[in-house]
């Protein structure tokens, strides 16, 4: 019994150290910036920054993680069937979310005060949505770093609106600090993991 529950100890500690690298932090902080950095720019091109930190994950993690540690299989093949329609369906929601906020903002129908609340918060809005993904991320998988994350997003916004800055300065500022704490994680696990 006691060499089951070390297993699964042993188990618990690889999977947190592979997934103590950053480059969530990061991919989702440069997402933020390159979003941050497109609305500053109001080139509708830009968007594309947005995408940056996304792309570069799966890359990313291939180089620098499974390079030092090699591919580990934590779950069962349903287990990861499992876990990859969860990440579908929390993609296609947030999708859904942003596209029904976009809408709803769009809508002619709103009541001015309402209307008027929802254009001083739609970016506190906005960034609940990758607040949310990153909360129910930190659940599924016991990350409890993603749920900083998720503040950090949501109390940089406030801040930023409080001190009246521009939308695009402190969406910036929400994805360069976001992407500082993935680089010093990513900093960290590569003197820990040296090639």
């Amino acid at each position: 019994m006691s060499h089951t529950v070390d297993l699964e100890a042993l188990k618990r500690k690889l999977y947190m150290s592979y997934h103590q690298d950053g480059i969530l932090d990061l991919a989702v902080g440069l997402s933020i910036l390159g979003f941050g950095i497109s609305m500053a720019m109001d080139v509708g091109v830009t968007i594309v920054f947005a995408w940056i930190g996304l792309i570069l994950y799966a890359p990313l993690k291939s180089a620098i993680t499974i390079s030092r540690m090699g591919y580990v299989q934590f779950e069962t093949e349903a287990k990861q069937k499992s876990n990859l329609l969860y990440l579908l369906l929390l993609g296609l929601g947030v999708l859904a979310l942003f596209f029904g906020l976009v809408a709803f903002l769009r809508s002619d129908n709103l009541p001015t005060d309402f209307e008027g609340w929802l254009r001083q918060y739609n970016m506190l809005l906005l960034g609940a949505l990758p607040a949310v993904a990153l909360t129910v991320t930190a659940w599924r998988t016991g990350v409890s770093r993603l749920l900083v994350d998720a503040l950090l997003i949501i109390g940089i916004i406030l801040v930023g609106i409080w001190l009246q800055w521009p939308e695009p300065t402190y969406v910036m500022v929400t994805g360069g600090v976001l992407s500082l704490i993935g680089f010093g994680l990513l900093a960290r696990f590569v003197r820990k993991y040296p090639v």
